[in-house]
């Protein structure tokens, strides 16, 4: 099931999508105060496009995405960042916010 055109409830605080879910997401609408957003591990769809919203204070990958961040929007709310052990893609190029807090790469947390 895709999350377009769904009407998430306008105080949802937290959303974690199945292991099963592969669907894109550029066109959700987000709750406007949504601070956690984990994708499942079957995710595998770029943010490039998605507008995610700016309250967002953590962001967790799921086991499955190969999808780099050269082009997404990392919120300057961000606190905690959690990518799978299988990322593969250099952060040279990647703007951290300077909110970030916790970076966890490669299942390696890392204190920012």
């Amino acid at each position: 099931m895709s999350l377009e055109g769904v009407s998430l409830p306008s105080d949802l605080r937290s959303l974690t999508l199945g292991p099963t879910f592969n669907h894109c997401l550029d066109r959700v609408i987000w709750p406007s105060g949504l601070l956690d957003l984990r994708l499942g591990d079957g995710s595998n769809q770029s943010l490039r496009c998605v507008q995610l919203p700016s309250s967002l204070q953590c962001l967790q990958f799921g086991e499955a995405s190969s999808q780099g961040l050269e082009y997404v929007n990392l919120l300057s709310n961000l606190q905690s960042l959690s990518l799978p052990e299988s990322f593969g893609y250099n952060l040279e190029s990647v703007v951290l916010p300077s909110s970030l807090q916790k970076l966890v790469l490669h299942g390696v947390v890392v204190s920012c």
